[in-house]
């Protein structure tokens, strides 16, 4: 007859083997070979000092062996040992069970991969901001549709780029633009605001690129054509004075002279 204890059933068989077994699924989560044929049903028992449980088998030749029998997930609930106890439900497949065990004893990261393990993403976000982990919790909200409420997140805690791409995923152009100049990466930013009919706003961009490449590693040549490229916006828009103070700075960088004529 075999014995039962915390879900698990310890059998023995006439192959010389004690199995242990999962309950609710029959898989096998351990065995143990004795010497000689198991000739009688196991016995739990606790064995040592301090006392862990065991399980008794006794073999044909009549020697008792007590194996130390694993902690199961409730001797480690009930002993503290949260991240212990929620290794062992995932492995028997109770992801989501697991998962909760760690949220609810502060183990946010864990939990979070518990809960992406088990298929819930808005679980997983959750405890991923809570770990303050917020580029994967970005992520799982955009997973589940709130690629909004990722946008913001990461908007929060400075990751202007990442930011970017979820807000241009979300349909909010506008604030996808604010974030790709935040973050330099002007290109995307000049596009969108060409997109989005706003002709003045990608001229000031194109002069913030220029003026961000004054300490870069790059060439007078290409330095003056930033320039250039920002004065033709500023023109096309009605802009003169900007417009020639762009042509200035790039006169400067080719050491062009610079004739100002006063007209009496």
């Amino acid at each position: 007859t075999p014995a039962v204890a915390d879900g698990v059933v310890y059998a023995a068989c006439h192959d010389h083997h004690l199995y242990a077994l999962d309950g609710a699924t029959g898989r096998e989560l351990w065995r143990y070979e004795a010497e000689r044929r198991i000739e009688v049903s196991p016995a739990l028992a606790a064995c040592g000092d301090p006392p862990r449980p065991c399980v008794l088998v006794a073999d044909r030749g009549g020697t008792l062996v007590a194996i130390a029998r694993p902690l199961s997930a409730a001797d480690h609930e009930a002993a503290g040992n949260w991240v212990e106890a929620a290794s062992i439900y995932a492995a028997l497949g109770q992801l989501a069970r697991g998962a909760q065990l760690l949220e609810d004893h502060g183990e946010h990261l864990k939990a979070a991969e518990l809960w992406e393990a088990a298929g819930e993403r808005e679980g997983a976000a959750a405890q991923y901001e809570a770990a303050e982990h917020w580029v994967e919790a970005a992520s799982a909200y955009a997973a589940v549709g709130q690629p909004a409420r990722g946008a913001q997140l990461l908007e929060d805690h400075d990751e202007p780029l990442k930011a970017a791409e979820l807000w241009k995923a979300a349909g909010e152009r506008e604030r996808a633009a604010a974030q790709y100049e935040t973050a330099g990466a002007w290109q995307q930013a000049v596009e969108l605001w060409a997109g989005l009919g706003r002709p003045l706003r990608q001229a000031e961009v194109l002069e913030a690129r220029a003026q961000s490449l004054e300490d870069g590693p790059c060439s007078e040549e290409e330095r003056a054509e930033a320039w250039a490229a920002a004065a033709e916006a500023f023109d096309a828009e009605g802009e003169r004075e900007r417009a020639t103070a762009c042509r200035r700075e790039a006169a400067r960088c080719l050491r062009q002279p610079v004739i100002t004529l006063d007209v009496q």
